[in-house]
């Protein structure tokens, strides 16, 4: 399926990648990470486990989130 930004999309094509391939989800998580000096995607989320084999993009930007949270408590809450 075509998954951009958690939201599925018709289309006779999709993107192809370990977990859902939601690119735009992916680049925030990168954004987040890197901003924290903490790596990118791939470091929290390797396509060589099994585990992340199609999982939901979403669940990696709570992660990223939780970073965001640890590193400057309390921001936007």
């Amino acid at each position: 399926p075509m998954i951009l930004c958690g939201v599925t999309i018709a289309s006779p094509v999709g993107l192809d990648g370990h977990s859902d391939a939601d690119v735009g989800i992916h680049a925030l998580c990168d954004a987040i990470y890197g901003a924290l000096a903490e790596g990118d995607i791939g470091r929290w989320f390797p396509p060589s486990e099994a585990e992340w084999k199609d999982a939901d993009s979403a669940r990696f930007l709570r992660h990223a989130a939780g970073h965001v949270d640890q590193a400057l408590p309390g921001l936007g809450r």
